[in-house]
């Protein structure tokens, strides 16, 4: 394949994901290996099947020993690509290929465009990516003989250990690195200025890779710095300390509760614990152990230095023992380095008494005089609640409502004085808290004690100013809803009493037993005019109150709608209910067309007048004339 065939080909490709090819190969003295090379291209762009989103991403779909992720550009990893062996990595231009001695292909997505640059071995002089070499710390050992280093690797690296930092308690370091050339072809590497690396080596005749050593003096340093070949590289370093052994440790001052020290420690109190070391501290936590809330909570608590090898921390208890349980503390010392020694268990040693068991309050009833489920003046309830495992108790009115004998004194059935109040059903006014002091632990239990001292508030509402009646002339007698409204709960339905209408005994209550609700029937005969209401209401502590508060009177008049017909040639017709408010008459004809009332008898069109109370006129003497048949009729009612 020839230079332009491949680049029409790979420009088609390329195109077809929506991207367009930037092929720069610089003139090479071996043209053969720089053609093989763009073949292998070529085919690796034909295995290509989805857009670009990084290039690097996609050597994943050759054959290779690894491949590279692009989080971190600052990797190197060797792969095989189509038979040859190279160093793919990333710099200022992109991704590049180097390897076999065949040229550097760098690769790179700018813009939407696939930017690969082909540059051959014998001219390349760091090109797009920069002139540095990449320096990585592969190794370092402990100098002295009894000495130790702690080696902390970098995360992201493929295929090779590569040291993040170290941590030592030597003074002198054994570093191995590893690089690739820059603009030398392998150049000297020093570290901290001073020392040289030795034992260069390259790593394989098919890469421009390189190895070497150097003992390192790192007396008062905190990190090491290699330089070369006009690239760079720092390593921290760490003081190790050796872990400390525990001399000894002890718990401290169980918690106080209410003034009172605690001789047990319940699930999740906190106790200091106080941990003697061999040595001067580098501790920074303990980490605690537990299997199952079987002694303490099991987490990582960072300690405080008290001096004198002493570290104190807090412990938390984790547990569900119900009797006196003797428990010791497992753990593990961790170094502000991250080093962890090994378990160290308390027991038989130092033990702090677990005990969960707390006080339990049991309500069973209250009871009020006969008849009444509250209290007024200065009556007494009885309240039975049952108190277990408990060394204190204490009663109290959180409001001040009611006097309670002996409050800091058990009893299982308490008597109890209203003092003041005038209504409560809704405010907890009686408290018990008990106490069991060697653990700590309470037990609260509130409710209400009923007052209903002041009477209950009584209003009556009814649904008009005027109760319509019925019952006459083809009609039915009409059903009223009377509502009473109490401002207290009643201990039963109040009795209402009317003297107008008949009362159906039908009373029903709402929810909240304040509000009933009775049926006032009024029939055409009952009496019209105004009405009274009587009352008697019975509130939770048993005051009956007989006073209206508003509503006291209503007023029966008006009645519903009736046809009334006139017989042949007659010009009245007499109706079974008296009319009390001509004003509010409302009449039709036999046709349905509006009559007018008027006070006198006087020949007028579709007008008519009441006499007798109960009966009709016809003023339309022509109209009277035609009703040959009896078939004339008005329909008429008196509204509320």
């Amino acid at each position: 394949m020839t230079v332009s065939e491949f680049t029409n080909k790979a420009q088609q490709k390329i195109a077809d994901l929506g991207y367009k090819i930037v092929l720069d190969i610089e003139e090479s003295n071996s043209y053969d290996a720089e053609i093989e090379l763009l073949i292998n291209l070529y085919e690796f762009i034909e295995n290509l099947n989805e857009p670009l989103n990084d290039w690097t991403d996609h050597f994943k779909n050759v054959t290779m020993e690894y491949y590279i992720e692009t989080a971190n550009l600052n990797k190197y990893a060797p792969v095989t690509f189509y038979g040859y062996n190279y160093i793919i990595g990333a710099g200022g231009g992109g991704v590049i290929i180097e390897g076999d001695g065949k040229g550097i292909l760098s690769v790179d997505v700018v813009d939407g465009n696939l930017i690969i640059t082909y540059t051959d071995s014998s001219t390349y002089n760091a090109g797009p990516v920069g002139v540095g070499a990449n320096i990585f710390v592969v190794d370092v050992e402990a100098v002295t003989a009894g000495k130790s280093v702690n080696k902390y690797y970098k995360s992201n690296a493929i295929g090779q250990n590569v040291i993040d930092y170290v941590a030592t308690d030597d003074t002198q370091l054994k570093i191995y690195i590893w690089w690739d050339g820059g603009k030398e072809w392998n150049g000297t590497m020093i570290a901290n200025g001073i020392t040289s690396f030795d034992n260069t080596a390259r790593i394989s005749t098919s890469s421009r890779c390189f190895t070497a050593d150097a003992v390192v003096d790192i007396t008062g340093l905190d990190e090491v710095s290699i330089k070369g070949n006009q690239g760079e590289t720092i390593m921290p370093i760490q003081e190790l300390t050796t872990m400390p052994t525990i001399d000894g440790l002890f718990f401290g001052a169980y918690p106080t509760t209410r003034g009172i020290l605690q001789s047990e420690l319940k699930d999740a109190d906190q106790i200091p614990l106080t941990i003697t070391l061999s040595e001067s501290s580098n501790i920074e936590s303990i980490i605690v152990e537990n299997a199952g809330s079987d002694g303490f909570l099991a987490e990582e608590i960072v300690v405080t230095d008290i001096g004198n090898e002493q570290i104190q921390c807090f412990v938390t208890a984790d547990h569900n023992f119900l009797t006196d349980t003797s428990k010791g503390i497992k753990f593990r010392l961790k170094t502000f380095t991250g080093s962890e020694g090994s378990t160290y268990d308390s027991t038989g040693v130092e033990e702090a008494t677990l005990n969960n068991l707390v006080p339990t309050i049991t309500f069973n009833s209250i009871t009020y005089p006969a008849g009444q489920s509250a209290l007024k003046d200065s009556e007494t309830a009885d309240i039975d609640a049952t108190v277990t495992d408990y060394d204190a108790i204490d009663y109290l009115s959180s409001v001040g409502e009611l006097t309670i004998p002996t409050p800091a004194t058990y009893a299982q059935v308490k008597t109890v004085t209203r003092l003041s109040g005038q209504y409560n059903i809704s405010v907890d006014n009686y408290t018990i808290n008990a106490y069991r002091n060697s653990n700590g632990s309470s037990d609260t239990y509130s409710s209400i004690v009923q007052i209903a001292h002041a009477d209950a508030v009584i209003d009556i509402v009814t649904p008009a100013a005027r109760l319509i009646s019925g019952g006459a002339d083809g009609t039915a007698a009409q059903d009223h809803v009377i509502t009473v409204q109490s401002d207290q709960e009643l201990y039963e339905d109040p009795a209402l009493g009317a003297d107008l209408g008949t009362l159906q005994s039908d009373m029903t209550s709402n929810a909240g037993n304040d509000e009933f609700y009775e049926t006032l029937q009024v029939d055409d005969s009952d009496a019209k005019g105004a009405g009274t209401f009587t009352i008697s209401a019975k509130n939770l502590a048993g005051k009956v109150n007989t006073t209206i508060n508003s509503g006291s009177s209503y007023n029966l008049g008006g009645f519903v709608v009736r046809r009334k017909y006139f017989a042949a040639f007659a010009d009245e017709v007499q109706m079974g209910v008296d009319v009390v408010d001509t004003s509010k008459l409302i009449a039709f004809d036999k046709d349905l067309i509006p009559m007018v009332y008027v006070a006198d008898q006087n020949d007028s069109v579709r007008e008519y007048t009441i006499v007798t109370d109960d009966t009709v006129h016809w003023n339309d003497l022509a109209a009277i004339a035609n009703n040959t048949t009896g078939l004339s009729f008005i329909e008429i009612e008196e509204t509320p």
